[in-house]
């Protein structure tokens, strides 16, 4: 059976079926042309995807930020039922798993924290609807879609994970008011996209019409290209071999007969090429090129060891998170918060999304790197040293 747009506009009724007034009633203008909704699908690395349904609300006054302050915390504390929950998705998945004959499953579902922008952070609105100063409320709904690309090596693709068995697409089209984003994952390019690349993301704005063709998505990884570069280093060098050799030689019949090099007799064209060799050179013996000394001396002498008080002193050094991997970060704020955290508070310190910091959390419990405990509505991450009863 065919699915059309039913996925989108079924996020759209799930969110406006609550019990009582919502915040579009209560803060639309009458037109309902104030709302909007992206749908944003952030691909992981092992093929697993972030989706994050975001529902904005204009916010024109003060009384209209109390009411969306309010309905937000009835949404977090289960007071309100809004009916946008792990079922909605688990409802497409045997279509993407009959299309891709691959298992998946939905995981980590929940509410994130709602948030409040301007209209310029947000960018679901067009220039003239409303101010770029306009005050927007956010409620978001993430889930984690495990198995949701094709891995093959370096290569993620999305376009059988749209289709249903009989070659159909089972989203097939957004409403006026809807985006969908589909994010590339760190350290990966969109390679193969149906329409123009925006920040490594694919965006499409509604009304729009999706068939199969707008599924044909490929991701590489950047390490990949890296890797290939690195592979083809003994071919570079041989062929810096043979120039050395040639070069060699030329300079052997330019020699005086006692076999030293006549400065005079340098060829015209040595000056210029002079350069060259010398940054190869420093580039193949990892050497610093603004290093004066003589570079025999460099590859003969090895570095000297460092002192025990010099790693005591670089161990003392600010760490840059932007150098580390995600575990690494994570371990990071967990020693420099006494070896626990709460979850929440990892992601408030990330910046990631719900969804990625569960899925990541899950991993490194799995790998016994950390150990979750669930305490009450919340988990509490701690390093597997740290004993979670002692924590008040």
């Amino acid at each position: 059976m065919r699915v059309r747009s039913a996925l989108l506009v079924s996020l759209v009724v799930a969110l406006l079926l609550t019990a009582g007034p919502t915040p579009v009633a209560a803060l639309d203008d009458g037109t309902g042309d104030d709302r909007r909704q992206d749908i944003r699908v952030e691909l992981l690395e092992n093929g697993d995807a972030s989706w994050t349904v975001e529902h904005h609300i204009v916010l024109r006054n003060e009384s209209d930020r109390e009411r969306f302050d309010a309905f937000a915390e009835d949404i977090k504390s289960g007071d309100r039922d809004v009916k946008l929950d792990r079922s909605w998705f688990e409802g497409f998945v045997p279509h993407a798993e009959a299309g891709t004959g691959r298992q998946m499953a939905i995981e980590d579902a929940g509410w994130e924290e709602p948030t409040v922008r301007s209209a310029s952070e947000v960018g679901a609105y067009e220039a003239g609807e409303v101010g770029p100063d306009t005050q927007i409320g956010t409620l978001r709904y993430s889930v984690t879609w495990t198995n949701f690309a094709e891995t093959d090596g370096d290569y993620l693709r999305l376009q059988e994970t749209f289709m249903t068995a009989s070659g159909d697409t089972w989203l097939s089209g957004l409403e006026p008011h809807q985006r969908l984003i589909i994010e590339a994952p760190d350290e990966h390019d969109i390679v193969t996209a149906p329409q123009g690349i925006e920040n490594n993301r694919i965006v499409w704005n509604g009304q729009t019409t999706l068939g199969p063709g707008d599924f044909e998505i490929v991701f590489a990884s950047q390490t990949g290209v890296v890797g290939f570069v690195q592979d083809s280093w003994p071919l570079l060098l041989g062929l810096l071999s043979l120039v050395a050799v040639g070069g060699g030689a030329l300079w052997y019949v330019r020699t005086t007969r006692d076999g030293e090099w006549d400065e005079d007799d340098r060829p015209d064209w040595w000056p210029s090429i002079a350069p060259v060799a010398t940054r190869l050179r420093h580039l193949i013996t990892d050497a610093d090129p603004g290093d004066d000394t003589d570079d025999r001396d460099s590859i003969d002498e090895p570095s000297p060891e460092p002192t025990e008080s010099a790693v005591a002193d670089e161990d003392h050094d600010a760490v840059d998170p932007e150098l580390l991997s995600d575990e690494e970060r994570v371990m990071h704020l967990l020693t420099a918060n006494g070896g626990r955290m709460k979850q929440a508070a990892i992601v408030d310190e990330t910046g990631w999304s719900n969804a990625k910091v569960s899925q990541l959390l899950s991993q490194m419990d799995e790998d016994d790197d950390i150990e979750k405990l669930r305490i009450g509505r919340e988990n509490l991450i701690t390093l597997p040293d740290v004993d979670p009863t002692q924590v008040e």
